[in-house]
């Protein structure tokens, strides 16, 4: 917690990737993102990892561009 030196942050985008293996739709809910908005990806599933070229090409097509939460605050 915050003891420890550690911010909660929570998402406004979920990417749905925990209940889904699709990429299309894994990209296609990220698609719906805003400037400032965060997105919930979880690490360590195939699926998320072969998304990700597709979501980040999409952002950026969009003018925005992928930062860490570390570079958001």
């Amino acid at each position: 917690g915050a003891a420890a030196g550690y911010q909660t942050v929570l998402w406004s985008v979920d990417s749905d990737d925990c209940r889904t293996k699709s990429t299309r739709e894994i990209v296609s809910r990220v698609a719906t993102s805003t400037p400032g908005e965060i997105v919930l990806l979880h690490e360590g599933q195939t699926w998320t990892l072969e998304a990700l070229p597709s979501i980040v090409e999409c952002l950026r097509n969009k003018g925005l561009e992928p930062v860490t939460i570390s570079e958001l605050i």
